[in-house]
């Protein structure tokens, strides 16, 4: 199977999941709709969040059995349906999670290892650290 033409940097899985989004306000239940190794995607609660835009927070992804990937997020655009969010700062065992849930659900044309590595990378040159 060829990878589609449109491709992102980073391979969004669907990830149907509970989530609640921790905010100054409160704690609001929310869907997971996709993840990837940079972002999430939340679908909108009933009464939409109040988050501006480049506006951090956090995110705890509920997994099964009381494991959770706890994300800090930066909202990047939002409509009445979604939220979509970069990952600004993620912990190493809900990397863990996350990189293994990633790898068992992409495509066999994609390549975690190589998203993986394209992730550090960006780090590394944010950071200074080149």
């Amino acid at each position: 199977m060829k990878p589609p033409q449109n491709l992102r940097r980073y391979t969004r899985i669907p990830f149907l999941r509970r989530a609640v989004v921790h905010l100054a306000q409160g704690d609001v239940d929310v869907c997971c709709l996709e993840l990837s190794l940079r972002g999430t995607l939340l679908s909108q609660p009933e009464q939409p969040l109040a988050i501006a835009t480049d506006e951090v927070f956090e995110v705890t992804l509920m997994i099964a059995d009381g494991q959770n990937i706890h994300l800090c997020c930066r909202r990047v655009h939002a409509n009445d349906e979604v939220v979509g969010c970069s990952i600004e700062y993620i912990d190493i065992q809900s990397l863990s999670f996350l990189y293994r849930i990633l790898t068992l659900n992409l495509p066999d044309w994609c390549c975690p290892s190589q998203e993986w590595n394209r992730r550090i990378n960006e780090n590394r040159s944010s950071s200074g650290h080149d």
